[in-house]
Formats: C-alpha cells, sequence, structure tokens
C-alpha cells in the first residue's frame, strides 16, 4: 500500500533488510547518514547487499510506466527507487531527487522494506516556507525543522531577515532593533496595540523575527549551509519599502511618515533611503549568497505623505521604488520576489476591497498604550466594507496602488497573497506575464488543486507568522501544513474534497515523524481530550503562547525506583477539544480553523464512536510503576482519559 504522498507505489514484495554492511554508491553525506541511522546491525539474511545511484534511463522508465500503467513523465528531482533480488537501485537526475528517495525508503522501512517500486514525481517546482530568522535558542528545532523540510520533499525556506541578522556596516541597525523589540516584550500583544496607536493603517510587527534578538552574520551563514546541505534553497527576505522599522529605528530622517513615533514606511524619494537600502542588500547577499531576495512590499500604507512624495502618484511611486531594487539585484544576477497584494484590487465575494484598495475606520477607546515614554490610545478598528458603511470615528483610505501592475517588470517573482480572499487572482499576474505562487497557503482550504497548478502557478508557500520554535510552529497548524501540503505535492490521487480522511492520513504520518528514534527507552501511551476549549487567537503579530494559561495539570509518573516525574498537559500543544461527529465537520471558508489541528505532530487523532480524542506519547526514563491524572479544578470535570498504558516499547 502506497503512502498518502506518493505519486507511484508498490513494495509488497517479499522484505529485505539494510545492514551496517550494505554498501552505499553515492557520494552524498547527508544520504549516507539516512541509511546509517535505519541499518539494522549484524543483520546478514535477506540483506540488501548495494544501494546504486544512476541518472533516470528509458529503461527503468519503461519498467515503471508498465508496472503502473502510467504515461506520466519525469520532471525535476522525480526519483525511481527499484528493490529487487536485495538490491536497491535509485534513479534521480538531481542531488534533491537522491534525498527525498533516500527519505522514503526510512519511511518505508519497519523491521525491513518490500521488493517493488516507487516512481515519485513533485507535481510543482516550488516548494517553500517562509519563517523568521530563528532565536540562538531555537536553532537546534531549526535544524530539526529543515530535516522534516526535506522528508516532506520540499525544497525552499524563505527566510525574513531584518533586524535579525548583524550588519557590520550598519552596527546601528542591530543597536535600534534590540531597543525596538524590547517595547513589545512588556506584554503579550503590546505590538498589536502599538500598530492599533495612530490614525494610519500600520503593518504588522515582526519583533518575534530572530526571537526579538539578532544572530551573528557567522550563524546565518551556517544555517544557510545547513539548509543547502539538506537540498533547500534560502531565499532572504528583506522588507523594503514597508515593514522597514529595522532600518528606521536609528534613521528616522529616512521616515515617510514624521508623525509616526516607530516609523515602518522609508521615503522612496529619498536617495539616502537607497544608500542604506543598498548596504543592507549587499550584506544580505554575501551571508546568503541568494538566485532569489525577496523584497516584501507588502501592506504598504504610509504612502505619500512627506513633503517630498505627497504630490505623487501612489502607484507610480510603488513601482518606481520596485524598479530601482529590482534594477540593483538584476546587475547582480539576482532575481526579484515581491508579495503581490500592493498590485491589483482584490474585491472580495461579501464586498471587501483589500490590496491596492483598503479602508479602516477608527474609534478612540479608553484603553492606552505607552510608545517610548508616552501614553496613546489603542483604536478600535473596522475593515474593508464594514468601515466604508459605519459612520463615526476617522476613516483612513489606503493608497491607490494598482497603476504599479502595468510598470514593474514581467520576471518578477509573486507571492500571492490573497488567493484564498479572490481566487481568480491567478489571472492578474499571469495574464501579466508573471510567475506566481501561492503565498500564505493553508492546504485544506485550497480548492480546485490540479486545475489552478495547470493553468501555470509554480508552487506554494506555506507561512509561519511567529516565533521559529516548535511549539510556537506546531500550534499555528504550520508542521501539520508541510505535511498535509506533501499530499499535494506528490499524490495525483489527492481529494481536495476528503478532508477530514486527508487530516488524519497527514497527522498520523506527521506523529510518527516526531517521535521517530525518539523513544529508544520506552514511553507511555495516553489517549485523553478536552470537553472545553481554552481560548487564544492565533499566534502571529507578537502574540505569543502563554503555558501557565494553557496548563491544565500534569501527569505524574512513578518509576519503579521511587523517583517522580511530572509531565505537564497544555491545551492546543498535548491535547485538544473533543471533536463531536469528525465526518461532519467543515471549516470556515474564510480562514483556517486550526483548533482541531493544533496538537497534531505531539498527538494523533484517535477515533471513539466518530469523536475524535488525542493520542500522546510520553518518553520514559526508565521503568515506570504508574501515571497518575492530576488535573487542575477548574477542568477536572472537563478532561476524558480514554487510556492510559506505560512501558510500551522498549524498557532498558
Amino acid at each position: 500500500m502506497k503512502k498518502f504522498n506518493d505519486t507511484y507505489a508498490d513494495l509488497s514484495g517479499v522484505k529485505y533488510y539494510i545492514s551496517d554492511k550494505t554498501s552505499l554508491h553515492f557520494e552524498d553525506a547527508v544520504s549516507k547518514n539516512q541509511i546509517k541511522k535505519i541499518a539494522d546491525k549484524g543483520i546478514d539474511t535477506n540483506m540488501i547487499s548495494d544501494i546504486f545511484l544512476f541518472p533516470i534511463n528509458n529503461k527503468i522508465l519503461n519498467i515503471v510506466s508498465e508496472y503502473f500503467d502510467t504515461e506520466e513523465k519525469p520532471c525535476q528531482d522525480s526519483f525511481i527507487i527499484e528493490i529487487k533480488n536485495g538490491i536497491i537501485n535509485i534513479f534521480t537526475d538531481t542531488q534533491n531527487g537522491l534525498k527525498y528517495a533516500v527519505c522514503k525508503i526510512a519511511s518505508y522501512y519497519e523491521n525491513g522494506i518490500g521488493e517493488g517500486y516507487i516512481y515519485n514525481i513533485p507535481l510543482i517546482p516550488f516548494r517553500a516556507v517562509k519563517l523568521y530568522i530563528p532565536a540562538r535558542e531555537n536553532i537546534e528545532f531549526f535544524k530539526e525543522f529543515v530535516k522534516m523540510c526535506m522528508y516532506y520533499g520540499f525544497n525552499t525556506i524563505v527566510m525574513e531577515v531584518g533586524g535579525a541578522m548583524e550588519y557590520e556596516r550598519h552596527p546601528e541597525i542591530n543597536e535600534g532593533w534590540l531597543e525596538y523589540c524590547e517595547i513589545f516584550k512588556e506584554y503579550n500583544k503590546k505590538s498589536v496595540d502599538c500598530a492599533k496607536s495612530t490614525l494610519w493603517n500600520k503593518n504588522s510587527i515582526h519583533w518575534e523575527n530572530g526571537g526579538g534578538s539578532f544572530l551573528s552574520k557567522k550563524e546565518v551563514k551556517e544555517l544557510i549551509d545547513y539548509c543547502n546541505s539538506y537540498g533547500l534553497e534560502v531565499i532572504p527576505e528583506v522588507p523594503s519599502l514597508s515593514h522597514c522599522d529595522y532600518l528606521l529605528t536609528r534613521h528616522p530622517e529616512l521616515a515617510e511618515n514624521k508623525k509616526d513615533v516607530i516609523p515602518d514606511t522609508y521615503c522612496p524619494s529619498n536617495p539616502d533611503t537607497y544608500k542604506l537600502l543598498f548596504d543592507v542588500l549587499d550584506e544580505v547577499n554575501e551571508v546568503f549568497n541568494p538566485k532569489t531576495v525577496h523584497i516584501a512590499h507588502d501592506e504598504w500604507y504610509s504612502a505619500c505623505l512627506c513633503d517630498k512624495c505627497k504630490d505623487r502618484d501612489a502607484g507610480e511611486l510603488f513601482a518606481e521604488d520596485i524598479n530601482k531594487i529590482y534594477s540593483y539585484l538584476d546587475k547582480k544576477g539576482i532575481e526579484t520576489m515581491i508579495w503581490g497584494d500592493m498590485l491589483f484590487i482584490c474585491e472580495e465575494p461579501n464586498g471587501n476591497l483589500r490590496g491596492a484598495r483598503l479602508h479602516t475606520r477608527k474609534f478612540e477607546t479608553e484603553k492606552k498604550v505607552n510608545i517610548k515614554g508616552k501614553e496613546y490610545p489603542v483604536y478600535k478598528e473596522l475593515w474593508c466594507k464594514a468601515a466604508v458603511d459605519s459612520d463615526g470615528g476617522y476613516l483612513y483610505e489606503g493608497p491607490h496602488t494598482e497603476k504599479a501592475l502595468e510598470l514593474v517588470p514581467r520576471n518578477l517573482k509573486i507571492m500571492n497573497w490573497y488567493h484564498d480572499k479572490q481566487p481568480e487572482t491567478d489571472d492578474v499576474y499571469q495574464k501579466n506575464g508573471m510567475r506566481m505562487v501561492y503565498g500564505n497557503f493553508h492546504p485544506r482550504l485550497f480548492e480546485n488543486w490540479f486545475s489552478e497548478i495547470s493553468d501555470g502557478a509554480e508552487g506554494f508557500s506555506v507561512s509561519n507568522w511567529s516565533m521559529a520554535d516548535k511549539r510556537h510552529m506546531q500550534r499555528n497548524a504550520v508542521l501539520f501544513n508541510i505535511a498535509y501540503g506533501s499530499m499535494m505535492i506528490w499524490n495525483r490521487e489527492f481529494d481536495e474534497n476528503k478532508r477530514e480522511e486527508n487530516t488524519l492520513l497527514a497527522a498520523n504520518d506527521l506523529f510518527k515523524y516526531n517521535y521517530k528514534n525518539k523513544l529508544e527507552n520506552g514511553y507511555a501511551q495516553i489517549i485523553h481530550g478536552s470537553n472545553i476549549k481554552i481560548p487564544h487567537e492565533q499566534f502571529v503579530d507578537g502574540y505569543c503562547m502563554d503555558e501557565k494559561a494553557d496548563c491544565m495539570g500534569h501527569y505524574k509518573i512513578v518509576y519503579e525506583d521511587g523517583e517522580e516525574e511530572l509531565y505537564p498537559i497544555y491545551y492546543g500543544l498535548n491535547i485538544g477539544i473533543v471533536i463531536p461527529d469528525w465526518y461532519n465537520q467543515s471549516d470556515d471558508k474564510s480562514g483556517e480553523n486550526i483548533g482541531v489541528l493544533e496538537p497534531t505532530c505531539t498527538c494523533d487523532y484517535v477515533m471513539y464512536d466518530k469523536k475524535a480524542f488525542y493520542k500522546l506519547l510520553i518518553p520514559l526514563k526508565k521503568k515506570a510503576v504508574n501515571i497518575i491524572p492530576e488535573i487542575y479544578d477548574k477542568y477536572r470535570e472537563n478532561i476524558i482519559i480514554k487510556n492510559i498504558e506505560i512501558n510500551c516499547g522498549v524498557i532498558r
């Protein structure tokens, strides 16, 4: 039976074992290590004697085409695995194809691997995750995450740089960045309050980048090299024009909006802006050595305000800025990517206008936020059509930038921000000859996948707009989206209408991946769920996990020698809401209902009478004699524990 993210696969033949005596006939160090991890020690019967690497050729293509009754041809990163007569032959034309093939062998390897064939063909060339630079304490997780991306067949990391990397030419950027981030660490969501403290629209504040600090250039280079070794191209995202707070903390003279206490938009009419920006780009290019640089340009709201810009057409000014940066990068042989939201008017079915036309109405409240020692009102906001249709307060209208679409280079790479708001955005870019990928991709909600890709979209990027650590990425469903997205990349039988079934498949595979090789000393298995939710917003824009608020109690593990250990129960992280009548679930099409997805990775779903509970594995240090649930009083009546098993697996 093939896995959920295979194109064609059948390994139902006689089982063979990979041994430490198996000869590996390829040079890639990462792939060799993958094989060594799964190799059984001392086995010399039914052993795989050799693993060879060959280019894809007509002979093997004819074999798998007949075996799977397909005429589909390979593309970049395709691979074929042939297991026969105690030999594994891998056929691929790229180093990534080899890495994916070895990961696939590892995923099927369980007490051996059967004879047969796998023929996997990626549907799209661009398979990415967008995230911030990790904090120094999260570098080890980041490396594990890179391995996970390779395992699921991704090939790109879009890494927002901003103030989170050392700048030797402009150390004042890092000094200002540290002070800037400290403003928002005072309390959870202060950055949201700050963004709502102006009468003009304010960009979301990305202080979580680098964990509110920065890495040295050497550390960043090591991360890039690590990504490259695992087959991941790294595209640096250097926020330009908008989201430029990191540039302006020490250079307020370059700010477009002179009234902004924490400016986030530079003046595109000031030549000194580009002296600074191009210095930053040069340092980024030296470290990343990129083929492509993402220059953002999303959510440009403080536009045409200063004396130099106030009489300019916003669309022309927007395009002029892009063209300057594009030309600078193009001369260095580097492609330019941007978010595409400001290039057209996005009109949603409900009448909301976004992108190049956006309205907000602001109402002053009693709440105040302290910014640099001064109190500012936090405004209540209405957005889009609701803002236009309401009275009172202050009505803000964003810049009209749609004219820029006619004036920017045709070979810009576009990340389509609003594909889920207005699916017709595909046509906007493609009719203008622009290469496009889906950004902020929520795979469970995407409709008409195969037809949309056949129209020319080059792929997608799953986005993480929070801390680059495991807990936030899990609870924001980023890890799940990677597993689910891999199904859409590789499996031609993917059916978007089987959302619940697909969710179970992706969650189960992610669960197995998470615990593989991590339970050598045995584990306890608990199946549980909660009758109530602990409400929270999505962890973005400076809103971070509050472990104290999410803790529902703990499991007390009692070991044979009398030692005790407490394992916390965190809502959303290792327990979730019991989902009644799972197969009649439906998501709100206006956005991902990630509440049912948060515990995935740490937990798997288990069904009892169509209700979904959560299976949790707790690693044990040694033999345990008891596990005692100790639930906080306010949750005691609402935690349901279906099963507890201890000393599962090997106990040494």
